[in-house]
């Protein structure tokens, strides 16, 4: 009896730990495909979001710590006052509505893994989709 209880301990060790890690990453269940997507991007007091061009909804912005202060520096290098736009080229996917804190305000969540360009708004940001 020994002998049969250390390999299924083994077997539902392993299938509690591949659960976790599904729970760990929920963007992935989402939308796996990363897009490119232009839009604008606002930082202030308890707001960090993205709207893609042409599009009525917003986004709060979900990164890793690096590209969330590289966000806040870059906001505050091309802007004068908190809560004005910038022009944000990503790579990201969209995750599903926040149930708590400050996300739960907007439409979903972009989760950003890598910044292609920052600056200044222009009126020709969005080019077509304008804005």
């Amino acid at each position: 009896m020994k002998r049969l209880t250390w390999p299924l301990f083994l077997v539902a060790f392993l299938f509690l730990l591949s659960a976790c890690s599904v729970l760990a990453n929920p963007q992935l269940k989402v939308n796996e495909s990363i897009k490119k997507v232009k839009g604008h991007y606002i930082y202030g007091h308890e707001v960090n979001t993205f709207q893609p061009c042409g599009k009525t909804k917003v986004f709060w912005v979900v990164a890793n710590n690096d590209l969330l202060q590289t966000l806040k520096q870059s906001h505050s290098k091309y802007t004068s006052h908190p809560y004005e736009e910038v022009f944000l080229e990503i790579e990201s996917n969209f995750l599903p509505k926040a149930s708590d804190g400050f996300a739960m305000d907007y439409d979903g969540q972009v989760r950003i893994f890598k910044i292609l360009s920052i600056r200044k708004k222009s009126k020709n940001d969005c080019g077509d989709f304008g804005k």
